[in-house]
């Protein structure tokens, strides 16, 4: 049943992805569904099953579409600087590690896990893509009234589906997975990142925000008990505000953000044990945060007395995995994974200096389609979480990509 519901998704999509690149009259209808149909979708961590095979998310299929219209437009115009430079490099450098594996490491790999490494370089390039292909028709889909309407659906979605989970476990009828039955619940779906980064669209360019965005963005977020991302989210908005305050709007900010983290605060400590906030009471302790950020590096940190000195220089390559002890109680769960829970050491583990390419790609990301404002607070909102998140191997990556340079209602009045 859920390879069925996994292969109607599929085929939903591609129609979509399809339909919205050839002449029809319903073109624009097509991209409007692929952004109803992926914020709306429980595409979450423990609906994977349903949504996710081979490495290939039921969302992707969207972008053959896109693909086919770029390499159309590639053979006739001049195409963005920074696309045709992100391509290059990026083509280059997985051309040179898939020679490196082949010349210089001797062990043997895993296809799958050399394809989910290989799967970084092609997901950059499909933001692009998207990006390049439908700029321009979102901002007349992503007006005020689509986006509000719109998250506001999602908020009910997200609502009852967690509710679901808490009354009636419904998350462990849908995986088997040992891990979701000694978490806590959270509820993590692509919805959120919509809300996420509408919101900070609006307040970055200065929008006049209404109550009932705040709530229709930031509910979804707080459903996800995803700490890093909450305290990315609120880091950048805090670095917003100072950076345009004058000396007494800085004392009045800080003031109302003492009292706003003062009734967070009193939120967390009250929270119950299977709520989403209850994850943050821990973070009061520096014992446990030193443990858990030791923790979650030590699988990196205890390779390192493998490495050679051209590891340190190039890396380990593609495919290369960490010993993560502590999956020993997942059945069906490899104890070797492609990632940790950083993403500069996951990456530096496996391309030595080079992993720098990576952030220069979505420096230059940032750059083609956000004003310097955008940009300069969406690349501090990556390095946050790259802290403690390798969001890039992740499922919901590319859609993160994508939402951080929607044109959210740009030709409206401000």
């Amino acid at each position: 049943m859920d390879f069925a519901i996994y292969i109607l998704l599929c085929l939903v999509y591609l129609v979509l992805g399809l339909a919205s690149i050839f002449n029809f009259t319903f073109k624009n209808v097509a991209l409007k569904w692929f952004v109803i149909l992926t914020v709306l979708l429980p595409i979450t961590k423990f609906t994977t099953e349903f949504h996710t095979n081979y490495q290939i998310s039921v969302y992707y299929l969207f972008f053959i579409g896109p693909c086919i219209l770029i390499l159309k437009k590639m053979m006739r115009d001049k195409i963005n600087l920074n696309f045709s430079l992100s391509i290059l490099l990026l083509s280059s450098m997985l051309m040179f590690y898939l020679i490196h594996y082949f010349v210089f490491i001797e062990e043997s790999r895993r296809v799958i896990n050399i394809l989910k490494d290989a799967k970084l370089f092609v997901l950059i390039i499909l933001g692009f893509v998207f990006i390049e292909v439908y700029g321009n028709r979102l901002k007349f889909i992503l007006n005020r009234r689509f986006c509000d309407r719109l998250l506001f659906v999602n908020l009910i979605v997200c609502s009852i589906f967690f509710f679901m989970m808490y009354r009636y476990d419904l998350h462990l009828k849908l995986t088997t997975d040992p891990y979701y039955k000694y978490e806590e619940l959270r509820l993590e779906t692509l919805g959120c990142y919509f809300g996420i980064f509408y919101f900070l669209h609006l307040l970055f360019n200065r929008y006049k925000i209404k109550m009932y965005q705040f709530f229709i963005c930031f509910l979804p977020l707080l459903y996800t008990g995803n700490r890093t991302l909450i305290f990315s989210v609120f880091a950048i908005v805090a670095i917003f505000f100072i950076m345009r305050l004058t000396l007494r709007g800085v004392m009045i900010f800080v003031s109302s953000s003492i009292v706003s983290i003062g009734g967070l605060l009193y939120l967390i400590l009250s929270a119950d044990e299977n709520s989403p906030l209850a994850r943050f009471q821990k973070l009061f302790s520096l014992e446990y945060i030193n443990y858990a950020l030791m923790n979650r590096f030590s699988p990196f940190i205890n390779d390192l007395v493998n490495y050679s000195k051209l590891d340190f220089i190039f890396g380990k390559g593609l495919g290369y995995t960490f010993f993560i002890p502590w999956f020993h109680y997942r059945d069906n769960i490899d104890d070797y994974n492609i990632y940790i829970d950083n993403l500069y050491l996951t990456l530096y583990a496996k391309f030595g200096v080079f992993f720098l390419v990576f952030f220069l790609m979505i420096f230059l990301y940032f750059k083609s389609y956000l004003n310097s404002i955008q940009l300069k607070l969406y690349l501090t909102f990556i390095l946050i979480l790259s802290i403690t998140n390798a969001f890039i191997y992740q499922y919901n990556f590319l859609w993160i990509f994508i939402v951080m340079a929607f044109p959210y209602y740009s030709y409206y009045k401000k």
